[in-house]
C-alpha cells in the first residue's frame, strides 16, 4: 500500500488502468484468497505482488473474503457503514480517523491517492525511533504459507496473467550478516516456486542497498523512496521480459 508508486506503474506500463488493493497487515494466504476474487470482476493482465518475509507470518487479521468483494462490487460503502456501526468506535474515533484520511504525515495515513495507493511523506514525518530501530525477526516459515504462493502463482498462469513478484528490501542501516542469511533462504524458496510457472518474474530488490534516506521505519519508504523503488522493479521487470 505505501511502497509501490501509483504515478511510476502508469508511466512504465504505460497504462491509466491500474489499482492498488493493498492493506494493512494481509498474510499471503489472504492476498490469495483476495486475489482469486478479484479476478472475478477485474481482467487484468499483470498482477503486482511487493511483498517482505513478514507476509508470510502470523498473526493475521479476521477477513471476511465475500464481504469485502460484495462491498466492491456495491459501489457504495452506505450499507456497509449502517451494517458495521459502532456508535462507541464513532465518537472515539472521530479526530484520529479524520486525521487518517487527511494526512501522509504518520503511519496510519489512509489519504489514498486515485489508484488506492497511499504515499508517506518524507517532509515532517512523524517517524516512531522504535519502528525506525526494530529489526526483522525471522521464523521458520510454515510450508503451507509457500504453498499459498505456489497456488497463486499457478492460479495467474492457467489464465495467462503475468506476475511480477518483488522481495522488499530493508533501509541499509539495518542490514547485518543474519538478515543477510536468512532473507537468502527465503528468496531461495521463492525463486524454486515461481520459476516453475510461464509468465512470471521475480524481482529481488535486495540485491541493491536502499539508503536509509528513503524510509521511514525498517521496511516502509517515504514517498521518494516509494518512486525509486517502484522504477527498479519496473526496470528489471521490462529487461528480464525483454530477454524471454
Amino acid at each position: 500500500m505505501n511502497n509501490v508508486h501509483s504515478g511510476v506503474i502508469k508511466e512504465m506500463m504505460n497504462t491509466d488502468s491500474y489499482i492498488n488493493t493493498a492493506a494493512w497487515g494481509l498474510r499471503i494466504s489472504q492476498i490469495f484468497s483476495m486475489t482469486k476474487s478479484l479476478l472475478e470482476d477485474y481482467n487484468p493482465q499483470t498482477v503486482i505482488l511487493a511483498a517482505n518475509v513478514i507476509d508470510y507470518y502470523p498473526p493475521e487479521i479476521k477477513l471476511d473474503v465475500k464481504e469485502i468483494t460484495d462491498f466492491i462490487r456495491s459501489g457504495s460503502p452506505i450499507k456497509y457503514q449502517y451494517k458495521y456501526f459502532e456508535t462507541d468506535y464513532f465518537f472515539r474515533r472521530l479526530y484520529t480517523n479524520r486525521r487518517n484520511f487527511n494526512t501522509n504525515e504518520i503511519y496510519m495515513s489512509l489519504n489514498f491517492d486515485a489508484n488506492g495507493g497511499v504515499l508517506l511523506q518524507k517532509k515532517d514525518f512523524e517517524k516512531n525511533n522504535e519502528r525506525w530501530k526494530k529489526s526483522i525477526h525471522f521464523e521458520p516459515v510454515k510450508q503451507e504459507n509457500y504453498l499459498y504462493l505456489d497456488s497463486m502463482a499457478s492460479m495467474l498462469s492457467s489464465k495467462g496473467i503475468e506476475l511480477i513478484y518483488v522481495q522488499t528490501p530493508i533501509r541499509s542501516g539495518m542490514l547485518d550478516n543474519n538478515y543477510s542469511n536468512n532473507i537468502s533462504n527465503h528468496v531461495n524458496r521463492l525463486n524454486t516456486i515461481l520459476d516453475k510457472y510461464p509468465n512470471t518474474f521475480f524481482i529481488d530488490a535486495t540485491k541493491r542497498r536502499w539508503e536509509d534516506s528513503l524510509f521511514v521505519d525498517v521496511q516502509h519508504f517515504n514517498s521518494i523512496g516509494a518512486k525509486e523503488f517502484t522504477r527498479y522493479f519496473i526496470k528489471e521487470y521490462l529487461n528480464v521480459k525483454e530477454l524471454k
